[in-house]
C-alpha cells in the first residue's frame, strides 16, 4: 500500500491523505526515509505531525538489515505503541527506508480487556448453567431412589400393600426401579401363592 505514497520515478510524495485513512480505525502510519520520519499520521500533543524524527537505532538496524520488526511499549511522539515495520526498498532493492504500522497500547490493552471481560463473563455463565443442570439431575435421582428405599423397606417389613410408583429418565436409576417393580411383583405372587395353599389345605 506504501506504493501509493511514491512518484512514478520512485520519489515519496507529501501527502497524508493515505496515512490519515486508517485514523478511523485507531491505526497510525509511518513513512521512513533512512531512520527519519518522512511522512506520519501521529501528532505530537500541539497538534504538530510527528515528522522529522528519528526511530530507535536498534529498530533501524533491525529492518535495514531487511528483517521486518514488532515490538510493544515503542514510545512515539510521548505514547506506548505497538508496533509493526517492513522495509521499504528502492529500485536497486536496497532499503532505503521503512514503513511503520501502530495502534495506541492503551486502545490494544482497552481490546483486549474488553475480550478478556467477555470470557469471563460467558465462562461464569457456563458455570452457572452447569450447576443448574447439575443440582435438577440430582434431585431427579434423589427422589426416585428415597422412593426405592421406602419401598424396600416395606417390602423387608412385610408390607407388600403400597407399590412403588416412581419414574426416572436416568436409564440406572429407571433400571433400579424396574428391578423394585419386579421383586415386588414375585413377592406377592409368591405371598398369594401360600396363602392360597394354605386356603386349600384347610
Amino acid at each position: 500500500p506504501y506504493t501509493t505514497l511514491f512518484r512514478s520515478t520512485g520519489e515519496p510524495t507529501y501527502e497524508h491523505d493515505y496515512v490519515d485513512s486508517f485514523k478511523s480505525d485507531d491505526i497510525e502510519l509511518t513513512l521512513f526515509m533512512g531512520d527519519t520520519r518522512f511522512i506520519t499520521s501521529i501528532k505530537n500533543a500541539d497538534g504538530s505531525r510527528n515528522e522529522g524524527t528519528q526511530a530507535s537505532a536498534d529498530i533501524w538496524a533491525t529492518v535495514k538489515a531487511g528483517s521486518e520488526y514488532h515490538a510493544d511499549g515503542v514510545v512515539i511522539g510521548g505514547s506506548d505503541y505497538y508496533v509493526y515495520y517492513v522495509p521499504v526498498r528502492g529500485t536497486d532493492n536496497q532499503v532505503i527506508g521503512m514503513a511503520f504500522a501502530g495502534e495506541p497500547e492503551r486502545d490494544v490493552k482497552a481490546a483486549i480487556n474488553k475480550v478478556v471481560k467477555l470470557v469471563v463473563l460467558i465462562a461464569v455463565i457456563i458455570v452457572v448453567i452447569c450447576a443448574v443442570l447439575v443440582f435438577i439431575v440430582a434431585r431427579a435421582i434423589k427422589r426416585p431412589i428415597a422412593d426405592v428405599a421406602e419401598a424396600a423397606d416395606n417390602m423387608a417389613k412385610g408390607d407388600l400393600t403400597k407399590r412403588l410408583e416412581t419414574r426416572s429418565f436416568v436409564t440406572e436409576v429407571s433400571s433400579v426401579v424396574d428391578s423394585v417393580h419386579t421383586l415386588h411383583t414375585n413377592m406377592t405372587r409368591a405371598l398369594n401363592a401360600v396363602l392360597y395353599s394354605i386356603f386349600i389345605i384347610l
